[in-house]
């Protein structure tokens, strides 16, 4: 079984810079103003990881 590299969502981020995540947030308007139990970023963070790891389960790159 596949497994997500082990500093996951860390190596990831490593690769790909959080201020484009926040200027796609900002560019869409859907930026978090409230705290919610999934922020807009992770939600962003979240489609990144599936789509670079469809061949896991969700809830396996969820929990990685």
């Amino acid at each position: 079984m596949a497994c997500l590299p082990a500093g996951g969502i860390n190596e990831l981020s490593a690769l790909i810079d959080p201020a484009w995540i926040e200027q796609a947030l900002a560019a869409t308007g859907k930026a978090s103003i409230r705290r919610r139990k999934l922020p807009a970023d992770h939600a962003v963070w979240l489609v990144i990881g599936l789509a670079l790891f469809r061949q896991m389960p969700m809830w396996q790159v969820v929990q990685e």
